[in-house]
């Protein structure tokens, strides 16, 4: 029979980095590491806490989807459309262009 696991996740830093990073068990008992972006213990304490009450309330794969892994941010819905809107100008400019070459 395997031990219990004794506490819910905890924080560490790697070797020669100042970024603390956080390790904790999903909810199918997976461990899983991420950066906490920060250097600040407190911080970092924090994030953590956020991701086990996401994982104690089913929603954890969203929190994670929606949050840039290597800063920690969350990425705004707004600047996914800009950027959308922006591949469709370009991409207007470049069909426009070929079609203009070519007539």
């Amino acid at each position: 029979m395997a031990r219990p696991i004794k506490h819910d996740g905890g924080l560490y830093k790697r070797e020669g980095s100042a970024i603390w990073w956080m390790q904790y068990r999903d909810k199918i008992g997976v461990r899983q590491r991420e950066s906490t972006g920060t250097e600040d213990w407190d911080e970092a304490q924090r994030s953590l806490r956020e991701r086990l009450q996401a994982r104690d309330n089913n929603t954890l794969p969203a929190l994670r989807r929606g949050s840039d892994l290597v800063t920690g941010h969350t990425i705004s819905p707004r600047c996914c459309h800009y950027n959308f809107q922006g591949f469709l100008r370009i991409r207007g400019r470049l069909v426009g262009g070929v079609t203009q070459a070519a007539g």
